[in-house]
């Protein structure tokens, strides 16, 4: 494993709380951002990549852009559906497209994950910032 660089905050205890987590990427359109994935999980101390229907599977861009993260593709998980893929996850996060573009909830029901859901806040897009006090 590489040292850290000079100044930056990481520990092994970062590393182990972090274990138990899985990155789930749905009909992944570009096989670059599954590298790209790859490679932001291992620089923050993740290994479970899991795939579902990928429209564009992975191919040598994603090697490519996993530079140095080779291990979490070479150990990356395949299904069929978001359903199998949340099957022995507690808790899930959804990204705000995810929300939009997918069932999940069908999927957590299915996968018996009941109310185990954590959805970050959704700003619609048309809405402004808020404006700091004054």
């Amino acid at each position: 494993m590489k040292e850290p660089l000079e100044g930056a905050q990481h520990s092994k205890s970062t590393d182990a709380s972090l274990s138990g987590l899985r990155v789930v990427l749905v009909r992944t359109q570009h096989p670059g951002n599954i590298g790209a994935t790859a490679r932001a999980m291992k620089t923050m101390g993740l290994s479970d990549l899991a795939l579902v229907a990928p429209q564009a599977p992975p191919d040598e861009q994603s090697w490519a852009m996993a530079s140095g993260a080779v291990d979490v593709l070479d150990a990356m998980q395949r299904f069929d559906n978001l359903a199998e893929a949340l099957a022995d996850c507690s808790q899930v996060v959804v990204s705000p497209r995810a929300v939009a573009a997918f069932h999940w909830k069908s999927a957590m029901h299915a996968a018996g994950q009941g109310s185990g859901l954590l959805r970050p806040p959704v700003v619609p897009p048309s809405s402004s910032a808020p404006s700091a006090p004054a």
